[in-house]
């Protein structure tokens, strides 16, 4: 029952439900290629069911700009960043984050047949579309890394040079914590990055070199570590 009402919980939000549509879909995608213990016609089935589900997700995704617009408003020109690097560096992932919601609307409307565009053009916008979607995950993951490298190496290398800092057991559980989802995260944000590189034409760095299956798995680890991390911040909020 307590399983159930977790998984309510994170399907009761917009981006608890897409990371259980990324699994959803990127499993389908392994199992969509023939071998000895899946059959041709079954591989067809979960191509199928793989390819509705990722329409799916890219249609919950024609809202999002509105989200990422108002974020971007808030967050301004980054004066609250520790330094002068981290501030261009989020103004930079903003803008491109919100350039990415419009062409990833005219791939949509190309895709449903709304927008008539011919077979050079749709896949120039795809490509486009590959290109920010790279951009703002390396931009997303070296934020993250940066925030990584001051609280979890540079911070702790402070307080050893300074002596050390007396601290209770359950803030050395909570930063042990904090250490771990963070590492994640990384994790998380670097199969991305290797996933959305690998949609980009043949010649750009590694895209189009890394087999349908592989992708798949890469897909369906990154989906999974994000319900991990979102399933431990629902538990979290349920104690306080």
């Amino acid at each position: 029952m307590a399983a159930a009402e977790l998984f309510c919980d994170l399907i009761a939000s917009h981006s608890g439900r897409d990371k259980v549509m990324k699994v959803l879909c990127y499993t389908a995608k392994v199992l969509s290629t023939p071998n000895s213990t899946i059959k041709t016609e079954n591989a067809k089935k979960f191509y199928i069911f793989s390819s509705r589900v990722s329409q799916a997700r890219a249609t919950l995704r024609l809202i999002d700009d509105l989200p990422a617009i108002l974020y971007a408003l808030k967050y301004g020109l980054g004066r609250q960043e520790k330094t002068r690097f981290d501030a261009v560096l989020g103004v930079l992932t903003n803008i491109v984050d919100i350039l990415f919601f419009p062409v990833d609307k005219i791939c949509w409307l190309s895709d449903h047949n709304i927008l008539q565009l011919d077979k050079e053009k749709k896949s120039k916008w795809d490509v486009i579309n590959s290109v920010f979607w790279s951009l703002s995950v390396f931009l997303n993951l070296s934020r993250v890394l940066r925030d990584y490298h001051d609280k979890h190496i540079v911070t702790p290398r402070l307080i050893l040079d300074d002596g050390g800092e007396k601290t209770s057991i359950s803030s050395k559980d909570q930063y042990e914590q904090q250490r771990v989802m963070d590492s994640i995260t990384v994790v998380r944000m670097s199969l991305d990055l290797v996933h959305a590189v690998s949609s980009l034409p043949k010649g750009c760095l590694w895209g189009g070199e890394i087999k349908s299956w592989k992708v798949g798995v890469i897909g369906s680890l990154s989906g999974i570590l994000g319900i991990y991390q979102y399933v431990v911040k629902i538990k979290k909020s349920k104690k306080h």
